[in-house]
């Protein structure tokens, strides 16, 4: 933890292996970690972190917290339990809330990845890997439904640059530095509800732009 005013970065965690990955939550007090095949999460006041998931995949797992602080979404992609899951931190066993599709239905195999809860916590936005392509895609909680937005071409990344806005609609975007030369530069807003549509805003780039990383301000 690095403290705004100027004192020197100090260690608040005590995980006994290796920390992979971690998130943040939003008011700064509580990280959620993966360790020792574990998700983990220890709050700032408090000196001993707690478990709250198994990880049974070797991939990823992506946490991240939902706008209260009180659950964790994360992916998993182990043979028998692979999809996002919610673990939430008053020691409830996790759920999965969207499993991947091994296409025994209609074909169609899906592996869905880097959960990312929408600012009201009624949304997981994904990156979803299908064998038609990449694809952004939004999973409602509360009826479990998910909608797709397949990208353009195969050379077309602007689904792993999905993120939220603070409005509730969804950035992705394409530069001089993607191989897609379908697509035209620049940043697209998409509406998690008519995610299929055509994107509802796009804001051009100039010629060989490459944007290195963007910082969401205001509210």
């Amino acid at each position: 933890r690095l403290p705004g005013h100027g004192a020197a970065p100090f260690r608040f965690t005590a995980a006994g292996q290796d920390i992979s990955e971690f998130a943040v939550s939003a008011d700064g007090r509580t990280v959620a970690y993966v360790s020792g095949g574990q998700l983990w999460v220890q709050r700032y006041e408090q000196p001993q972190p707690f478990a709250i998931a198994d990880l049974n995949g070797f991939t990823p797992a992506s946490p991240a917290f939902s706008p209260d602080g009180l659950r964790v979404a994360y992916t998993d992609e182990s043979e028998a339990f692979g999809g996002i899951w919610v673990a939430a931190l008053d020691g409830s066993a996790p759920v999965r809330v969207l499993a991947n599709d091994d296409g025994s239905d209609d074909g169609e195999a899906i592996i869905y990845r880097r959960p990312q809860f929408s600012p009201n916590g009624q949304y997981l936005l994904l990156d979803a890997y299908t064998s038609n392509g990449l694809a952004t895609a939004v999973l409602t909680l509360d009826s479990g439904t998910v909608a797709h937005q397949y990208a353009d071409s195969p050379q077309d990344l602007r689904p792993l640059t999905a993120r939220w806005l603070h409005d509730g609609r969804i950035l992705t975007l394409t530069d001089a530095a993607s191989p897609d030369t379908v697509t035209n530069p620049g940043f697209y807003l998409l509406d998690p509800i008519t995610l299929g549509a055509s994107p509802a805003h796009w804001v051009p780039l100039t010629a060989g732009a490459v944007v290195r990383d963007l910082l969401l301000i205001g509210g």
